[in-house]
């Protein structure tokens, strides 16, 4: 008996609601999921883009430490070869 009470109440203010903001709440809730999936697949797509982002920096990283280590290896042969010559 409680429980049809309670389900004729809920019943009741949905109508009232639906009456008063003229929105089926049916209605109002597919649309939040539907923003709520639009969202989510938003949020997947710059997460993905900043794994990329993330990866391409980190390529980045790696080929700066190569210049500068080519770098270093030309000084240290160009000093050997001065000091070949003045020797």
């Amino acid at each position: 008996a409680q429980l049809s009470e309670e389900i004729a109440a809920e019943r009741y203010l949905r109508i009232q609601s639906e009456e008063k903001f003229g929105v089926k709440l049916g209605d109002q809730v597919a649309l939040l999921v539907e923003q709520v999936k639009t969202e989510r697949n938003r949020n997947d797509k710059l997460c993905e883009s900043i794994s990329s982002l993330e990866k391409g920096l980190e390529h980045m990283k790696d080929i700066v430490e190569q210049e500068k280590k080519s770098k270093q290896d030309l000084e240290v042969h160009v000093v050997q070869m001065m000091e070949d010559l003045c020797s």
